[in-house]
């Protein structure tokens, strides 16, 4: 991938899923989960932070209307605030619903053997995206 330049690592039209890094996959595992269920889940792979493709992001808002942003990192004062702010800013008028973030814990990062445990998981972006899109 060139930097900067996102990529749709899956379609979908009811929902798009915002990731970078290793929650992409744990992101295409949550649209298999929600196409089971009848929801179609697009996948965005932004690939690099700096530079942000920012014109893919809101791309992604405005084919779905249902954006869940998710990093691996806290939720409070982690990028994906910047990317959920962005949206807003940017694309308000083609949401549906309000920006979702599924984002590791707000605690110290733990030692190796409990990372799964802070971490984002397939189900709380299932149901995160199903809120959205069901709401």
């Amino acid at each position: 991938m060139p930097l900067g330049v996102a990529r749709v690592a899956r379609c979908g039209d009811d929902v798009s899923l915002i990731a970078w890094s290793a929650a992409v996959e744990l992101c295409g595992r949550a649209a298999d989960v929600l196409a089971a269920q009848g929801i179609s889940a697009e996948v965005l792979d932004l690939g690099t932070l700096v530079p942000l493709d920012v014109e893919a992001i809101l791309a992604a808002a405005r084919r779905t209307g249902q954006v869940v942003v998710v990093p691996e990192a806290p939720l409070w004062g982690g990028f994906g605030a910047e990317i959920g702010a962005t949206i807003q800013e940017e694309a308000f008028p083609f949401l549906d619903g309000p920006v979702r973030r599924v984002a590791g814990w707000d605690t110290l990062y733990p030692p190796g053997r409990l990372e799964d445990l802070c971490l984002p998981t397939v189900e709380r972006v299932v149901g995160a995206a199903r809120a959205a899109v069901l709401e």
